[in-house]
């Protein structure tokens, strides 16, 4: 069963990234990001959440993602 990301509101700052298919620009240059930055996501307790075409496997959407891109 999805959880609603508002379930870590205030535990950790969100960044969603939204997009459409594997080999997308957003994707390769987040998990990019993502791998040379570790220490500094872990230190400011961001929690990196993906959801492709609409959706994630843990999460469900929040209501303000209607496009593809990063949401904080």
């Amino acid at each position: 069963m999805a959880r609603q990301i508002s379930e870590l509101v205030w535990k950790k700052r969100l960044l969603i990234i939204y997009y459409e298919k594997e080999g997308d620009e957003l994707i390769s240059k987040s998990l990019n990001f993502i791998s040379n930055n570790t220490c500094e996501i872990d230190d400011r307790c961001l929690e990196l959440i993906f959801f492709k075409k609409l959706k994630n496997k843990n999460f469900d959407k929040p209501k303000y993602v209607n496009e593809y891109g990063i949401w904080l």
